[in-house]
């Protein structure tokens, strides 16, 4: 895997963030005793067994992430996931009080957190392949020039460029907080081919986005946003390690 392995947890600096990686196959025993009430409840309403692992893991990959910056034991977290419009748990993650601003992602084989502190984030990933078909989703996804700039790709490189078009804009939306309350289409992004960086936002001219690219591994694609400048350091670290060294 391209996450590095650490002994120790490592504290954030300002303007860093750290992306920590795991497997919904990390399932274990003892993610689900740090689920709340709440938690409990929307895992049991998830039919399939592969979309119960990737929400358990995720929950205990947030709790340690935050605890591990804490300092505190994981079970004491405890994450509020208000929808600004329903009031129901299921908008961004936070842990009021805290300092901390997270971000949650999963598809296939990977879950992803991201953290830093006071400068809000979003990640995104999603799994390559082959049942997804760009040509029914354009429309609802990319704006004209970056339908035109998928369009001019190689044709085996369709499926991954418009994937890296999602995950850049997901991972925008996941940041303002807006998430799919606002349709993808106002946000365009440069192409796949590009170092990401965001053009424009429909309403919001001024509002400055730094985008980062991330190594999700085989058959995964991910990135970054950060409101603001764009972070002065991204460490992409191995779950692995966070299940070992913290509490």
């Amino acid at each position: 895997m391209p996450w590095q392995s650490v002994t120790q947890v490592p504290q954030l600096a300002d303007s860093a963030v750290q992306v920590w990686w795991a497997d919904p196959k990390d399932a274990a025993p003892w993610m689900h005793d740090l689920l709340d009430n709440i938690e409990r409840h929307r895992r049991d309403r998830l039919s399939r067994p592969p979309d119960q692992a990737r929400f358990v893991v995720g929950c205990a990959l947030l709790k340690r992430t935050a605890a591990a910056q804490l300092a505190v034991d994981a079970r004491d977290i405890t994450l509020v996931r208000v929808c600004p419009d329903c009031d129901q748990p299921h908008g961004k993650p936070t842990v009021p009080g805290s300092g901390l601003e997270l971000s949650l992602a999963h598809s296939g084989n990977r879950v992803a957190v991201a953290v830093a502190r006071g400068t809000p984030v979003g990640v995104d990933v999603e799994q390559d392949q082959r049942s997804i078909d760009p040509e029914t989703l354009i429309d609802t996804v990319l704006t004209a020039r970056e339908a035109a700039a998928l369009a001019a790709l190689p044709a085996d490189r369709h499926r991954t460029g418009f994937l890296t078009y999602w995950t850049r804009k997901e991972a925008v939306l996941k940041a303002t907080g807006d998430g799919l309350r606002v349709p993808l289409r106002h946000v365009e992004v440069t192409g796949p081919l590009e170092p990401p960086r965001v053009l424009a936002f429909a309403g919001r001219p001024e509002q400055p986005i730094g985008l980062v690219g991330l190594d999700a591994g085989r058959d995964h694609i991910a990135s970054l946003a950060v409101l603001g400048a764009e972070p002065s350091h991204v460490l992409q670290l191995d779950a692995r390690s966070l299940w070992l060294t913290s509490t």
